[in-house]
Formats: structure tokens, sequence, C-alpha cells
């Protein structure tokens, strides 16, 4: 079976799952802040992965799966996201497009901020990466930007950020 037809089953699998969102639990990475949580001794990055579009949801989780075998957590829009983090949820690290039509990225980041919900974020975006555009992002919370056809540079940045990043 080629990569083209298992990559077809994998999301089939996924669109067949009713839930609104859904949470991958995959081996733990080692992470070394709070928002981490700790199952039979090990620490377990938290991940929300924000976007609009499903394909990208089902591409993204399989990547991260794959490639760091680590929890991911989805959500489709910044509103979406922002109602979860209403709701006590804490991730260690939030990717989120910047582009939806239901609160965008800079939303959920302004969210976080006014709020001092501390999450990494990185946005992982079809935009070019530019100066305005990053400006939306201040502080120390904001690892990057990240093109979408870079999917293993978005996985070396949440590996990065899990590994270097301390309170």
């Amino acid at each position: 079976m080629g990569l083209a037809q298992r990559t077809e089953q994998f999301l089939a699998s996924l669109r067949a799952r009713p839930t609104r969102h859904r949470s991958l639990q995959l081996t733990p990475l080692e992470v070394h802040h709070h928002e981490a949580t700790r199952t039979n001794g090990n620490v377990m990055l938290r991940i929300l992965y924000v976007d609009d579009d499903p394909q990208y949801h089902s591409l993204v989780a399989m990547a991260i799966k794959q490639r760091l075998g680590i929890d991911i957590e989805l959500a489709s829009s910044g509103y979406e996201a922002i109602e979860l983090l209403n709701q006590g949820e804490r991730y260690s690290m939030i990717v989120s497009d910047y582009m939806m039509p239901n609160g965008n990225g800079a939303d959920l980041f302004k969210h976080l901020t006014d709020n001092k919900i501390f999450s990494l974020f990185i946005l992982f975006t079809g935009h070019d990466d530019d100066a305005e555009l990053r400006s939306q992002f201040p502080g120390n919370m904001f690892l990057g930007m990240v093109s979408k056809a870079k999917v293993r540079k978005l996985c070396s940045l949440i590996v990065m950020g899990a590994t270097s990043w301390r309170p």
C-alpha cells in the first residue's frame, strides 16, 4: 500500500469520528514547563492545533504523531480554542493558523495575553513571513511563524520550544 492510500485511510478514519475536537494519545516527549501533564511519571506535552481546514487537522496530527509522538488536540477556529481555554483547558503549546473565519490566530493570541494564560504559540500559516504580521504576536510566548508547506520545520520548532524553554 502506497503513502497516498495510507494517508487517505488515515484521513477517512479521522473523519469518521463524531467528536467536535479530537485528542490523539501519543508517546510522551519530555518537556520542562508547567502546562504539561504527568502520566505514569512521564511528562506529556499538550498541544492544541487550531485550523479551519480539516485536511490540515489530519495532516498535522499525523505528522506530529509520526515524528514526535506527542498529544495533539484539535480546534476548528480561534473562538473554539478560546472556548476550550475559558472552560479551563490548558496547553503547553498552541499551533494556530492565522486566517480563519471564526476568530483568527491574532484573536486567539490576544486572548492568551489578555487573560495571562501561558502557552507557547506558533503561527502555522499560508501567509508569507513578514514584520507586519509578526507584530501582532509580541512577547516571549511567540515562538515563530512557519509556512504550512514546511511541516518538518514546524516539528523542529515544537521540539525546540518544548525542550529549551524554562518558565
